[in-house]
Order: structure tokens, then C-alpha cells, then sequence
């Protein structure tokens, strides 16, 4: 006999797979006799309160939020994200009014995870989208998470140096090297490279869906692309598979990405740097900011003048003494 254990979650992390109790946070035991021993133990003996959902608790209003149009209209993978999130703030407060969450108690939550800042914002973000949804529906007069300020990101996902990326395809297995060039000569993210499928590719462009915005997105390929795609054997329908052709996992493709870039003798640089890169490098060739839109997909001009403020000074101071060389009084021939 199957028993479906309830409020249970697995985690992929660095190859292993790590089980804990949805509700109470509890690492669970790996045996899958024991896990279901404890599961039931902690659902029947200290589960009672967390059973019935209190009408204008936290968990109240995050059920009624992930049956509402604005969840429902997110992507799959906002959603994925976002249920996250929220699971983490119900953890903290679900059985709470939601009307008792004040704002120090969102800055406290979001400096506990100050190590991990993208993390930390994260939360901002989702607790912002959660309290307007209350406001909204008359659960309570204010947002309290709505002025406060994100954490600081630093440097943000480095750009790859041309030496490093001849490095890593000089060294890395084909199907990882095929995974940076799409990256590269793309410019779209992770999970987007990762649902790329040869019926996408016809030869000359490749038709992408963006999964965190829904974008649509006709990429034409660049010719070192194309020779690397043609020369791929075709084992799947997805473009990138592991050795028994399957399509990766997010993890598993990280713990192969990460291997090929550690034999490279590379450290720093991720693989959504290369969104960056590819933004730069378009930059760098004369390209407008829509043109570079139009292939990275990007919504916001203003992040794509992030990704290209560098290759702008250089071409522009160049543009600069070029012309003050040219315009400078000389005397005997020289400069003045």
C-alpha cells in the first residue's frame, strides 16, 4: 500500500536529495521508512493548530491569494517562485492576523537572510505583492512592506572575460561548451537555455518563450552557434541533455556547469553572467539598446543600460579624444 505523506518537501542540493516537514521546517530522516514514521508523528501530534486556517490569518490570506487572478496570471515559474516565498512567510506568521504584521517584523525577517541579499529582496518582493492583495481586499489599511528598501546586491553576476570563455571551451565537455555558446549568442537565462528544443532551431533562428515573462523572442543564430548546434547529435527533443539523454534539472545542470568551469580554472562567473556578456558584447558592436532588447528580451531599458554602461564609456571616451585629437591647434606639427 502507497501512503501519501502530507507537508512534506524534497530539496536537490549539490547532487543529494534532503527531505523537511513543510510546516515545522524539521529535517527529515533520508530512509523512507523512518521519513514516514516521523511525518506522521509530527502531522498527528503537533499539526492540530495549523489544520484550520483562521479567516484573516497570514495563511488565510496567502490561500486566497494563490487562488486569485493576480497569482494564477503569473508564468510557472513566478509562481513556483513566489509559492516559495510565501510558504517561508507562513512558516513565520501563518496563523497570525494578518493585521498584526508590522513593518519591523518584514525588516527583521529580511535581515536574517542579509547573507544572501537576492534571497532577503526576494521576500521584499513577495510580502509587497501579498499586503497590497490584502489592502485590496480590506484585510488592512496599510502595506507594511511597502517602502522598505532592498538590499544592496554588490557587484551583481560578472560579465565573462574573452579569455575566460576560449578557457572554458577549451576544456569543457561538448554538451557544456554547446550550453555556454546558447547562453552567450542568445542572451537568455538558465531555465530558458535549459527548454530550448531542436524543434525551436530551424536552422537559421531559434524561437524562444521566455519563462519569466512570457516574452516571444526570434533569435537569429550566430554562426558560431549554428556550427556548434548542427554538429550536436540530436538523442531529445531538448537541445541540452545529460550522458542518457535526458534533459537536465536546474541543480544537476549547475553541478555540471560548475564542474566544467572548476577544470577550467574559473571561479566568480555563473552562468546568467553570460546574459550580461551577451548584452555587452552587442553594445561593444554598435547595437541600440532596443536592437539588444530585441534579442535578450529585455523589458526595462534601464537594466540593459546596467548590463552596457561599460562598453558605452569605452566607445564613447574613445569617440571623445578621437575627436579632441582631431579638433586640437597644433604647432610644429604638434598638439598643443
Amino acid at each position: 500500500m502507497i501512503v501519501r505523506l502530507k507537508n512534506v518537501k524534497r530539496v536537490r542540493a549539490k547532487g543529494r536529495t534532503y527531505w523537511y516537514h513543510r510546516i515545522t521546517g524539521e529535517r527529515l530522516p533520508s530512509d523512507h521508512e523512518e521519513r514516514a514514521t516521523r511525518v506522521l508523528e509530527i502531522n498527528h501530534t503537533s499539526m492540530g493548530t495549523h489544520r484550520k486556517i483562521t479567516a484573516g490569518s497570514l495563511s488565510d490570506i496567502i490561500a486566497q491569494y494563490k487562488q486569485a487572478p493576480e497569482f494564477r496570471r503569473l508564468t510557472d515559474r513566478v509562481r513556483h517562485e513566489y509559492a516559495t516565498y510565501l510558504d517561508l512567510s507562513a512558516e513565520k506568521w501563518g496563523p497570525h492576523p494578518v493585521t498584526i504584521i508590522e513593518r519591523r517584523h518584514i525588516l527583521r525577517l529580511r535581515d536574517k537572510y542579509a547573507e544572501t541579499a537576492g534571497k532577503a529582496n526576494k521576500i521584499i518582493t513577495v510580502l509587497r505583492v501579498l499586503m497590497t492583495f490584502a489592502v485590496d481586499r480590506d484585510y488592512r489599511r496599510d502595506n507594511p512592506a511597502r517602502d522598505i528598501k532592498k538590499l544592496a546586491m554588490g557587484a551583481g553576476h560578472l560579465s565573462w572575460p574573452d579569455e575566460a570563455i576560449e578557457r572554458f571551451l577549451e576544456t569543457a565537455p561538448p554538451m557544456m561548451a554547446l550550453a555556454l555558446k546558447l547562453g552567450l549568442y542568445t542572451g537568455q537565462r538558465e531555465g530558458d537555455v535549459l527548454a530550448m528544443s531542436w524543434h525551436d532551431y530551424d536552422g537559421e533562428r531559434i524561437q524562444v518563450v521566455q519563462s519569466k515573462t512570457g516574452t516571444k523572442l526570434s533569435i537569429p543564430v550566430h554562426s558560431a552557434l549554428r556550427e556548434a548546434m548542427d554538429a550536436q547529435e540530436r538523442v531529445s527533443p531538448i537541445i541540452l541533455t545529460t550522458a542518457t539523454g535526458r534533459p537536465f534539472s536546474t541543480s544537476n545542470f549547475r553541478h555540471h556547469f560548475i564542474r566544467a568551469r572548476a577544470v577550467a580554472g574559473l571561479h566568480g562567473l555563473v552562468f546568467h553572467g553570460l546574459r550580461y556578456t551577451a548584452a555587452k558584447r552587442l553594445a561593444e558592436a554598435g547595437c541600440s539598446l532596443k536592437e539588444i532588447a530585441s534579442i535578450t528580451g529585455h523589458k526595462s531599458l534601464a537594466m540593459l543600460e546596467k548590463y552596457t554602461r561599460d562598453a558605452d564609456q569605452e566607445r564613447l571616451s574613445s569617440a571623445a579624444i578621437l575627436r579632441l585629437e582631431n579638433n586640437s591647434r597644433t604647432k610644429n606639427g604638434k598638439p598643443l
